[in-house]
């Protein structure tokens, strides 16, 4: 909650996660209590804003993270492209038959 902490705090969680048991790093990733999800969340935008891989040693390029984003991005519009076309084409095709009948 404070600026920069980021910068001061995530080497130090980025240890301590990477010492993780299994079983610890998958409640960490998949824990449904709201301290576990707070506390990822926090974690992962760290790692994020830094450039970071928050789950392996070392740094992950930031152009391959703003790579991933922008094909997770572009598969999400698309879908949603999809969808849209279906739905108006479904519209239109149901307002022509209300208007023959």
């Amino acid at each position: 909650d404070v600026d920069g902490q980021c910068i001061d705090r995530f080497d130090g969680y980025k240890a301590q996660v990477l010492e993780f048991t299994a079983d610890e790093l998958a409640k960490l990733q998949n824990g449904t209590d709201t301290n576990i999800t707070n506390a990822r969340a926090r974690y992962l935008a760290w790692a994020a804003h830094l450039g970071q891989d928050p789950y392996t040693a070392g740094v992950t390029p930031v152009n391959q993270q703003v790579s991933n984003t922008n094909n997770q991005t572009l598969v999400l519009v698309l879908i949603i492209s999809v969808v849209g076309a279906t739905l108006l084409g479904s519209y239109l095709i149901v307002i022509k038959r209300r208007k023959q009948n």
